[in-house]
């Protein structure tokens, strides 16, 4: 007997590579919010992901849910600013930069050395909404954040925790909000 389990990859493993094989140790299981279905997390600690042999034998591929299997969408309001998070990313690859005190950075997922001015601002944001009866954490990444800017006219505010903030808490009612696993896809206000 066979089956699948979605895992969510963070930050310094999100760098693995379709059609490569890995050893997973110290997952955490989590129950998603929705369905009440399982699946698996990587930690902020204690996790490794290690590249092993390729199975031998040929593996079934699992068939693809429809998108309305996975995903929600529904009117939200948003109660609160749980975090504001704005980092550099490299400019070939869009990983988050350790910054460090040298003029010069080095991603440490492609190696591509860079100065300062070369690197993206990014900022993810999880936010505490209500749905209907519900009060859950989503998290909006780089570029939903920057369409809601975009939307209301102001995609030149600055990335900060304060402008982020104080933005997010004075916009209208969202009239629809889609996501998956508590990550947005899509903002219509």
């Amino acid at each position: 007997m066979s089956s699948t389990k979605k895992v969510t990859l963070w930050e310094q493993f999100c760098g693995l590579e379709e059609g490569k094989t890995y050893n997973f140790q110290n997952l955490q299981v989590k129950k998603e919010y929705n369905s009440n279905g399982v699946y698996l997390s990587t930690p902020k600690t204690g996790c490794t992901i290690t590249e092993v042999e390729p199975f031998s034998q040929p593996l079934i591929n699992p068939a693809e849910l429809p998108q309305n299997f996975t995903n929600t969408t529904a009117a939200a309001e948003i109660l609160g600013v749980r975090s504001v998070t704005a980092y550099q990313a490299c400019c070939n690859c869009n990983k988050k930069l350790v910054i460090e005190t040298s003029s010069i950075l080095t991603c440490s997922t492609c190696g591509l050395k860079q100065n300062m001015k070369s690197t993206i601002q990014q900022c993810y944001v999880q936010l505490l909404v209500q749905i209907k009866e519900s009060k859950i954490t989503v998290t909006l990444f780089n570029d939903i954040l920057h369409d809601v800017l975009a939307s209301q006219g102001k995609s030149t505010l600055p990335l900060t925790e304060e402008t982020i903030t104080a933005f997010l808490l004075e916009l209208p009612t969202v009239t629809s909000i889609t996501f998956n696993n508590k990550i947005v896809e899509s903002v219509q206000i």
